[in-house]
């Protein structure tokens, strides 16, 4: 399928992607602001895909020579980029169609062209028109139904965000799901495995996993937990470590703290606006279950990218960024 745009400078499109129908959570709105700014993401095609998973085997099998010689960032990134011709047909068309080079970057992993641009200017640069979609929770973005790429560019790119999807993305200023009721545990529930299909607690997801409780510390052993758009309240943290998670946890609790575009610390005007809810199931979970091993935070900043472009992929981009990221402490702060 191809159509020719009405601007003659531009080529036949072909027809890239196209939602076949729209979740059912979901209703096509009004037709967006053409002056309105979104944050484009073009994910290129990548090359040695198709070895992942060999690559991967050839770290994790104890019998292989490469065992246990984990990859740096940058090689991964290196392993995985584009080919060059990728990017450069990529950034030709770009241009070509009147975005400015010093508009446009590139991802660390090199896998994304990233820039900003209107709405004018995306309905004309992917033959396609954007509408507001709300979300049964009040919720709503910007997409389209579908999109043209030129035939020379089609073969390079993978797909464009922001454009069809929506069912992969959290609707904007979506509603906080509501408590159904308030459990406390009676004393010495905590070591009830009976109580489990009512409550469940650290035990019980030791007895489901077969996970013994930790008795040795290695220093350089570190669990990685990322978050978006919730934060991590260290002061609630403490009181339920004490309280409430077996054998009770008395000492104070210390996370490393990575900062990622931006991502800062919690506060308690934070922690009051229920921010915190992922953030503070994931740590007691985590926290718990592998003391006295130590934890990382890797917090995610700048939320309108996030809801744009998807949930992972800046983090991602992060963990191959052979550059410095602002690492600290992260002490209880009231």
């Amino acid at each position: 399928m191809g159509w020719r745009s009405a601007n003659p400078s531009t080529h036949t499109r072909t027809l890239h992607e196209k939602r076949d129908a729209l979740p059912s959570a979901w209703t096509k709105q009004s037709r967006a602001p053409r002056d309105a700014i979104l944050p484009v993401r073009i994910g290129l095609k990548q090359r040695n895909l198709e070895h992942g998973d060999r690559f991967l085997h050839d770290i994790s099998d104890p019998d292989s020579p490469n065992f246990g010689k984990h990859w740096t960032g940058e090689q991964v990134a290196n392993m995985f980029a584009p080919h060059p011709e990728t990017s450069d047909a990529t950034l030709d068309w770009l241009h070509s169609s009147g975005i400015d080079r010093a508009r446009v970057k590139h991802s660390h992993g090199c896998n994304w062209v990233e820039f900003s641009a209107s709405v004018s200017e995306l309905e004309d640069l992917l033959q396609t028109k954007y509408y507001h979609y709300k979300h049964e929770t009040g919720g709503s973005r910007i997409a389209c139904d579908k999109y043209g790429l030129p035939h020379e560019v089609r073969e390079h790119v993978d797909f464009i965000m922001p454009t069809i999807q929506l069912d992969s993305l959290k609707p904007v200023a979506q509603k906080l799901p509501k408590m159904m009721t308030e459990v406390s545990p009676k004393t010495g529930s905590l070591d009830n495995l009976d109580m489990c299909r009512i409550l469940i607690t650290i035990n019980c997801l030791r007895a489901i996993y077969k996970i013994p409780v930790a008795k040795f510390k290695h220093e350089s052993n570190r669990l990685g937990i990322a978050e978006w758009s919730d934060y991590l309240y260290l002061p609630d943290l403490q009181v339920f470590l004490q309280r409430w998670t077996s054998p009770k946890i008395t000492s104070e609790v210390v996370v490393d703290f990575i900062s990622i575009d931006g991502g800062k610390h919690s506060n308690l005007t934070v922690a009051k606006a229920s921010q915190v809810i992922e953030s503070a199931l994931d740590f007691q979970t985590a926290y718990s279950i592998i003391h006295s091993q130590s934890t990382r935070l890797c917090q995610i900043g700048d939320s309108v990218n996030v809801d744009s472009v998807g949930t992972f992929n800046i983090f991602l981009d992060a963990l191959v960024n052979h550059a410095p990221i602002h690492t600290s402490s992260l002490s209880p702060i009231f």
